[in-house]
């Protein structure tokens, strides 16, 4: 449910995880579940533990180096950099990783909340399976779709 991961993930998408237990390493660009704040969340890795991640006007660097984000739409770039966010810079820990929405304008993520610790990570999305429209409570089918692997 959300908006945050399009157009990667569309709203009523349901698909598998690798449950946190079995998750052998998460890489840069990953798709994972986390806990934060009493609700589970999924974003993309942009970085990993000791990672020195540098948000600016012209991107996202990781160790220094120009990222190229093939899966952020070019509109949705441009809001990626928040002039006031205390997290435009940020050194992580051994057990510290950055997450990011894919619709950077419309995302709730590590450059308002900080790194995320690994023992709050709870899966790691591998397969997309088909699509749903959610109507109050309930889950519709909408249509099947190809599986999409992570």
């Amino acid at each position: 449910v959300g908006t945050s991961m399009i157009s990667t993930l569309e709203e009523g998408e349901m698909g598998f995880a690798t449950k946190a237990d079995f998750i052998i390493n998460i890489d840069r660009e990953d798709i994972i579940i986390f806990e934060k704040e009493d609700k589970e969340i999924i974003k993309r890795v942009i970085g990993k533990p000791l990672d020195h991640i540098k948000i600016t006007n012209e991107g996202i660097y990781v160790n220094e180096e120009l990222i190229d984000e093939d899966y952020v739409s070019s509109e949705n770039l441009h809001y990626t950099y928040f002039e006031n966010s205390e997290f435009n810079e940020v050194t992580l820990n051994e057990n510290q990783y950055f997450v990011l929405g894919d619709n950077r304008g419309n995302s709730y993520d590590s450059r308002y909340f900080g790194p995320i610790e690994k023992e709050s990570i709870t899966g790691k999305l591998k397969i997309i399976t088909h699509s749903s429209t959610i109507d109050g409570d309930n889950i519709k089918d909408k249509e099947l779709i190809p599986f999409r692997f992570f």
